[in-house]
């Protein structure tokens, strides 16, 4: 009988090997595969009141992609991540959603252990792979921003990948205007209900005027709030983080500092 191994697939923080090793020290030097899962869409969807800053989540949608790692864990690694993703329910993929980085040299899948495992056996059953999932989507608010020091993080692990790896997290991630959640959600109740005239619905959904009254984002980097953030690492690395954040995502000059809110 075959034994069952068992991948978390890290969309977040869990990019990171220095955040998946604070969790699970046995993983700090474990290789990672990085993969691309179809039906997927990551988003800014898990506000955590009580420390004050939005998490990374992740909803089903037939066209999405998402870019990330699969991290191969053993029993007690597993039940390790589930502690620490507390407010998110652990839930299966498809092995077929599940598709090489296209932009990435197919060097990086030499003696890649999820490849091995795939390819050395014919029973799928005997491959689990896991997704953390937020038990509710909450965007980004004034209580709840997306902080600084959790979007270092999760940089400093795609960067360990590639830069092209890096802006794929940044331009695919839904969330950083809240609207686009919120948007996207009375899109699909529209849709359903088939109300309302095409130039009223136009006007709603229209997010190209942003203020800075719309994004909740600001940079903590001098006072970090996200717990398993590296300050030596976000102020050493800033100007390349921002410079990579400032070419993709609009919002970014409507970023405030801590100090500001």
């Amino acid at each position: 009988m075959n034994s069952i191994q068992q991948f978390v697939f890290g969309y977040g923080s869990l990019i990171c090997p220095h955040s998946r090793a604070i969790t699970a020290p046995t993983l700090a030097e474990r290789t990672v595969t990085p993969v691309l899962v179809r039906h997927v869409e990551r988003t800014w969807a898990k506000a955590v009141p009580s420390v004050g800053f939005t998490a990374m989540g992740v909803r089903f949608a037939d066209d999405a992609e998402c870019v990330g790692v699969l991290v191969p864990v053993n029993d007690r690694e597993l039940s390790q991540f589930d502690a620490r993703e507390r407010g998110y329910n652990r839930v299966p993929l498809y092995i077929n959603d599940v598709e090489p980085v296209p932009f990435l040299d197919s060097n990086k899948y030499e003696k890649d252990p999820f490849w091995q495992a795939k390819a050395m056996t014919q029973d799928q059953s005997s491959i689990r792979i896991w997704m953390y999932m937020q038990q509710n989507l909450a965007p980004p608010s004034e209580d709840t921003p997306i902080v600084q020091s959790y979007v270092d993080t999760i940089l400093r692990g795609c960067l360990t990948i590639s830069e092209d790896f890096a802006e794929q997290f940044i331009a695919n991630t839904k969330g950083w205007h809240p609207n686009e959640i919120s948007d996207d959600e009375e899109d699909d109740e529209e849709e359903d209900m088939d109300i309302g005239s095409d130039e009223e619905q136009s006007t709603e959904n229209d997010n190209s005027s942003l203020s800075d009254e719309d994004v909740f984002w600001v940079d903590d980097r001098h006072d970090p709030i996200y717990p398993r953030g590296d300050q030596k690492f976000m102020l050493k690395n800033k100007k390349k983080l921002d410079s990579l954040l400032k070419r993709h995502r609009e919002e970014f000059q409507f970023r405030t500092t801590l100090s500001q809110q």
